[in-house]
């Protein structure tokens, strides 16, 4: 099995992460989502599906630093940290990254890479549909929970490890609350028209199935 040093500085940590952050932010599915919240519910129904959706980055970021990552800082005061985690993950992500190829080329259309395009039944339902939008979110989920056990099993203090697990997590739910600061900024301006719409699902099949294969090679390679 591979080993590797854990990270103790800061500017090694975010060289580290700083790839994954970028895959875990390409969900154009997500941003479609975001965009018909905002529609729906205007600013306020976007805050609900960002809620929903940071609910779900907030207990998945807080379990991989808190447990994944302490188990891997305890091995590494004992020799060196394992990369076990992170390898399981990269041949899933690049297991589904090859599924969603393969549903792709299929159909000829963009494949929905994370959650369904299904709308909310309600206004009142958005934070759910913002939970379950996240939940399902299989191109991100497993690189942020790559990143984050990362930021545990660094040899950073505490606090510093909470900031750039933020810092990191804003990042990843850029679709999410990007429609929303738009409609704040730009009242008027947030919808997704039918054919933007249209457009964008059919090359987010694409670009998440790149997404998923390029991250699962990376947390394989690094983690030999």
């Amino acid at each position: 099995m591979g080993h590797t040093e854990p990270v103790h500085t800061l500017p090694q940590l975010l060289l580290t992460i700083a790839p994954l952050v970028v895959f875990a932010s390409i969900s154009p599915v997500l941003f479609l989502n975001a965009g018909t919240a905002v529609s729906r519910g205007g600013v306020k129904g976007g805050w609900q599906f960002i809620a929903g959706c940071a609910a779900v980055i907030i207990v998945l970021g807080t379990a991989s630093v808190g447990v994944l990552g302490t188990v891997a800082s305890d091995f590494a005061e004992r020799q060196i940290a394992s990369k076990a985690v992170d390898r399981v993950l990269g041949v899933a992500l690049f297991g589904y990254g090859c599924w969603l190829a393969f549903s792709h080329w299929r159909s000829h259309v963009g494949t929905a890479d994370e959650s369904s395009d299904e709308k909310p039944a309600s206004d009142n339902s958005l934070w759910l549909w913002g939970v379950i939008s996240m939940a399902t979110n299989f191109t991100t989920l497993p690189v942020f929970v790559s990143l984050s056990q990362r930021i545990g099993a660094s040899g950073l203090d505490w606090a510093v490890k909470i900031i750039v697990l933020v810092v990191c997590s804003l990042c990843v739910l850029t679709p999410a609350w990007f429609p929303t600061a738009v409609a704040h900024l730009f009242p008027g301006r947030a919808d997704v028209n039918p054919t933007l719409g249209r457009r964008i699902r059919l090359w987010s099949g694409l670009a998440s199935t790149l997404a998923c294969l390029a991250g699962g090679v990376v947390l394989v390679i690094t983690s030999l």
